[in-house]
């Protein structure tokens, strides 16, 4: 009676342990799927800017808004895209300037996702 209590408790442990391992490969694939298709969701868009603005929610995270005629976007910073200097676009991007953005991602109104400005060039 005992060994087969002992054979059952070690069935359960190997169970729960291969259960472990591939809840983890799930998720190591779900966040190198949706880093690579992040990354390849890059797309350039000339656009004219009608005004930017800080938004903050009730735990005062913050992020930057920038507003077209055609889209909202967001100006936040990127780990994946090694982006650090988002208060700067914030600063020198102005209203009624037209400008080529390269931006990534997606726009989720459920979400209140936006695509993100990676980097811009003023159109003359």
């Amino acid at each position: 009676m005992v060994k087969n209590t002992h054979h059952l408790h070690q069935a359960k442990k190997k169970s729960l342990i291969n259960f472990n391992f591939y809840i983890t490969i799930i998720c190591i694939l779900l966040i190198f799927g949706y880093t690579f298709s992040y990354h390849k969701s890059q797309d350039q868009v000339q656009a004219t800017i009608q005004k930017t603005e800080r938004v903050c929610d009730s735990d005062q995270n913050c992020r930057y808004l920038v507003f077209t005629k055609s889209e909202v976007f967001e100006n936040t910073d990127s780990v994946i895209f090694l982006k650090f200097n988002s208060s700067d676009f914030h600063a020198n991007l102005e209203p009624n300037k037209t400008y080529e953005l390269n931006v990534a991602g997606w726009r989720n109104p459920f979400f209140s996702m936006y695509r993100n400005i990676l980097s811009y060039k003023e159109i003359e």
